[in-house]
């Protein structure tokens, strides 16, 4: 699989149209051991299209495809030491994420091969995944977790509405907290999966699976494919989620430190605190990082007048100190003595050990440190990218994160700081606001307002037939399928499973935004005016009575017009477009309409 078509299944980028060509020239790149300094400053000759947000989603999508690629690998050796037929690779080549990886050996557990031709063995296989894509999704949107905390413990700090939360409204770091508090015993945790809409996907795309099922109903398939796991799944994908964003919060406090502005000061004064009744260390700099004089001096009853006399004839105009130190009180009648005259600033005096490796002067611990402090505050960048970004203690609670995913993201944002990459670039780069940029509007055609009426003899839904031909723009795509606007109100959808003849896995895959189609209707629920379509090549077969939902009413479609004449009354019309597929896309219209927020 590509980098662009990583990029496409695993929706990293969103909504946003990249250029496929770029996105692979930036794996070849990458495949020839670039790192990501050296693209990032190839990115306006070689990437154009990337912005420094993009590059480094790409850039982290690349590395997670070698390691996906690498899980694929490690599943077929371990089928192999089983002992277990492998995996058709065509079909393991599709999958993006690990719990697809165990869907789909799931279902090919169901029917060994041998048991049905092997084209419909694949055919159900691939349907399996697709259910299991669907209901991870409405888990993921509409389960309800419970907490229960364990006797001994605060209940308070782990506080939860007794009908529970929905998992998706639960923020990253109270759910790694709450994740935490389960791992130590303190809690436990249960999740209420919307049966009702699971059970819905099942019977949707039941013709689909019979081919694997071995003689199992409906409810058989939903357990044997989709409850087994999908209570472990969508917990362990809020798990990989949660992280996501908490070290994302980890690169914007990282990015503050290393692109902090520099004040306007020609000389500062870094001061060290000792314990209780020690010493203070300072050490007077210029502007360029160069030390013009350092040592250690006795606080005494006044030490602004100390500090101040240590400045005196050195031009000193700017007083840095620690953000925290042992002597709290000494510190606090540091930092409003001087009233300002000169300014004082406050840096964090974390990783003091290691920064003092970095300077090249030789001075005490307690005089390195003053050094230290005060290069942080007249050289941000230089001076905190030398110290290792985990041992700064970027957030609270960092424990509950990857040691690895953390440090590599961290050490991406330092490389395209130290490449020169512009702080406004890197701070929508990993901005929160920015994590899913909108779509590009398509131009010039206009979606809601066409500039050309589509179906002329349609008014209003009471005019849409089953069977019907119309024509539309896709408005929008989501994993149930697409919208089409057919000069109604009411947008039409084309359910995934009727947008080609053959099978589509990702929606993406069949259609693009702003292109003119000409579906066919399915059904209609006038009621609350929605309109089922179809793209599928009309096959003739006999109608189903499912499909109208509602007495036909309005004029003739173009279909009638051209092949039954005027003189057949509407009743004796046989609408198109039934079949096993059909099924699929009218079973849960209220599943299938409802948009992503």
């Amino acid at each position: 699989m590509r980098l662009s078509r990583y990029l496409q299944r695993t929706r990293a980028l969103g909504d946003s149209v990249l250029n496929a060509v770029e996105l692979d020239a930036l794996e070849d790149a990458i495949g020839r051991g670039d790192d990501l300094p050296t693209v990032a400053r190839a990115r306006a000759v070689s990437y154009a299209s990337l912005t420094p947000r993009s590059l480094l989603t790409a850039w982290r999508a690349a590395r997670s495809l070698v390691v996906h690629q690498k899980v694929l690998e490690g599943v077929t050796e371990r089928r192999k030491a089983q002992g277990l037929p492998p995996v058709v690779p065509a079909l393991l080549a599709q999958t993006a994420f690990r719990h697809e990886i165990a869907a789909l050996e799931r279902a090919d557990a169901l029917t060994p091969p041998g048991q049905v031709a092997e084209h419909r063995r694949r055919d159900g296989i691939k349907e399996a995944v697709l259910v299991w894509n669907a209901c991870v999704a409405l888990a993921r949107r509409d389960t309800v977790v419970r907490v229960k905390v364990l006797s001994g413990y605060d209940e308070a700090t782990f506080s939860s509405p007794p009908a529970g939360e929905n998992l998706s409204s639960i923020e990253p770091f109270r759910w790694l907290a709450l994740r935490r508090a389960q791992k130590e015993g303190k809690l436990t945790l249960s999740v209420d999966l919307p049966m009702d809409s699971l059970a819905h996907q099942v019977v949707a795309h039941y013709d689909g699976l019979k081919a694997i099922g071995a003689g199992r109903d409906a409810r058989g398939l939903l357990q044997a494919l989709v409850l087994s796991d999908l209570g472990e799944a969508i917990c362990d994908i809020k798990d990989d989620e949660a992280g996501s964003r908490a070290i994302q919060t980890a690169c914007e406090a990282y990015l503050n430190l290393l692109c902090a502005s520099r004040p306007r000061v020609n000389v500062v004064c870094g001061i060290s605190l000792g314990k209780k009744g020690a010493q203070l260390a300072y050490a007077i700099l210029g502007r360029d990082g160069r030390i013009v004089t350092s040592g250690k001096a006795t606080a005494g009853d006044d030490p602004v007048a100390v500090v101040r006399g240590l400045c005196e004839g050195q031009g000193v105009d700017g007083i840095v100190l620690p953000t925290t130190a042992d002597d709290a009180a000494l510190l606090e009648r540091l930092e409003t003595g001087f009233q300002g005259q000169p300014p004082v600033y406050r840096i964090r005096p974390v990783a003091m050990k290691e920064a003092v490796l970095h300077i090249n002067e030789e001075a005490s611990p307690m005089v390195g440190q003053a050094i230290v402090l005060a290069r942080r505050c007249i050289r941000p960048m230089r001076t905190w990218s030398q110290v290792d970004p985990i041992a700064l203690g970027i957030i609270e609670n960092q424990d509950d994160l990857s040691p690895e995913l953390l440090r590599s993201g961290l050490d991406d944002v330092r490389s395209l700081a130290l490449a020169g990459v512009k702080p406004d670039e890197l701070t929508r780069l990993i901005s929160t606001q920015v994590l899913t940029p909108p779509p590009k509007p398509v131009a010039p055609v206009a979606v809601k307002a066409a500039p050309v009426v589509l179906n002329p003899m349609v008014k209003s839904v009471d005019d849409v037939r089953p069977g019907m031909k119309l024509n539309g723009v896709v408005t929008n795509i989501t994993q149930f399928g697409a919208f089409v606007n057919i000069g109604l109100p009411q947008e039409g959808l084309v359910h995934v499973s009727e947008l080609a003849d053959h099978f589509i896995k990702d929606a993406f895959d069949a259609v693009k935004i702003g292109q003119a189609v000409s579906p066919r209707v399915l059904g209609i629920d006038r009621v609350r005016g929605r309109i089922s379509l179809s793209l599928k090549a009309e096959k003739g077969t006999s109608p189903d009575p499912r499909a109208t939902m509602d007495a036909p009413t309005g004029p003739p479609s173009r279909d009638r017009a051209q092949g039954g004449g005027r003189g057949v009354p509407p009743s004796r019309e046989t609408p198109a477009g039934s079949g096993p597929g059909r099924t699929k896309a009218l079973s849960d219209l209220d599943a299938l309409f409802r948009r992503p927020k």
